[in-house]
């Protein structure tokens, strides 16, 4: 039997038995802010979702006497009062999350998963571009019927390019990085 030596140098040529090894370091890209990751992103939407959904959603379901009830109101509810409930729910999240989008381009998802908003070169986003820009559109967008939850998806789905930007984020040049 060879004597073969045991330490971090030792390849898989000579011995295919030992893990690779490998000096992990931090690449920045000569300066670039460094992307937030789909998980960090997917989960802070998730907290984002159920904070709204706990203060607008089932304060209604409470008001309509169950879920059954809700689901049937707004099954035959038409455009006016959905697009209500929309701008009532852009509003609330706007003061749920404004402070913090306004001084940190954050909302409370993005601020427990340390990831911020920023513009593409770095530069910190101002309240008015992360409203006008990032936001309204996509609210805007899935008021229009059946193909406004399409489009949505579609958005969404882009975060999976390289440059990890959704629609959304391109129309307003931002991007979210670990902060």
């Amino acid at each position: 039997m060879m004597n073969e030596p045991n330490d971090a140098t030792t390849n898989s040529v000579t011995n295919p038995y030992m893990p690779p090894t490998s000096e992990l370091t931090h690449i920045d890209d000569g300066g670039k802010p460094v992307l937030a990751s789909l998980e960090k992103r997917l989960f802070a939407a998730i907290i984002d979702t159920l904070i709204i959904v706990m203060v607008t959603v089932v304060p209604l379901i409470v008001f309509f006497g169950g879920w059954q009830t809700y689901a049937l109101k707004i099954s035959q509810a038409g455009f006016l009062f959905t697009a209500g409930l929309s701008v009532v729910s852009f509003i609330i999240y706007l003061l749920i999350h404004g402070r913090l989008l306004a001084v940190n381009g954050q909302t409370v998802g993005k601020k427990l998963l340390k990831i911020k908003i920023v513009r593409s070169d770095g530069t910190a986003a101002d309240f008015q571009r992360i409203v006008v820009f990032r936001l309204l559109p996509v609210y805007l967008v899935q008021l229009v019927p059946v193909i406004g939850g399409f489009i949505g998806l579609l958005d969404v789905l882009f975060i999976f390019r390289s440059s990890r930007q959704c629609i959304h984020d391109q129309i307003a040049d931002t991007i979210v990085i670990n902060a």
